[in-house]
């Protein structure tokens, strides 16, 4: 299974979550599992070492640039946003939505997704991530519980797909309207 992780990790809820993730999980993964890591760290050492730290010795693939991060998006099962602060991930949640890819998130996460659908317009009835709350209650190991929610969340995320190229479609409609208005 194929996690992938974005995220300027010089910002200190990208850092902090990311070291809080694989220290509070990281022996709970096996060979299943290979995190991309992807985005720019000035304490690069420090912050591969606390990884290394946890007990996480599996797959790890550190990419510090990426041009395309659609190439990303395409090559993994989900994405993680373990962030519990800040406000950088609503980017983060949004691109891995568009690219069709389910989240991981923290309950902070969670609730930041719920208002962001909100603001676009996006009838949130439908579910895109799972907690990390939700993995630990289920008594599961994580690839199990990862394995069954995927394709729940992938037949959730059709639904956002067309709610959200039904909302793009609005904005246009509305801006073209407001063009031809003005000329």
């Amino acid at each position: 299974m194929k996690i992938l992780i974005v995220g300027n990790f010089n910002f200190d809820p990208n850092f902090r979550g990311i070291q809080d993730f694989f220290q509070s999980y990281g022996n709970e993964f096996d060979g299943r599992f290979t995190f991309y890591v992807v985005g720019k760290c000035n304490k690069e050492e420090i912050f591969l070492t606390s990884i290394k730290r946890s007990g996480y010795t599996f797959g790890l693939i550190r990419i510090t640039y990426a041009d395309d991060l659609d190439v990303y998006y395409q090559q993994v099962d989900f994405c993680l946003n373990y962030v519990n602060y800040g406000s950088g991930e609503n980017v983060k949640m949004l691109e891995a939505l568009v690219n069709g890819r389910p989240i991981i998130n923290t309950c902070y996460g969670e609730t930041k997704l719920k208002r962001l659908l909100t603001l676009l317009g996006i009838q949130a009835e439908f579910k895109p991530s799972v907690t990390v709350k939700e993995i630990i209650k289920s008594k599961s190991c994580w690839y199990d519980f990862l394995s069954r929610s995927k394709e729940r969340l992938n037949s959730n995320l059709i639904l956002f797909e067309k709610s959200y190229s039904l909302y793009c479609k609005i904005r246009l409609n509305e801006l073209k309207h407001m063009l031809d208005s003005y000329g």
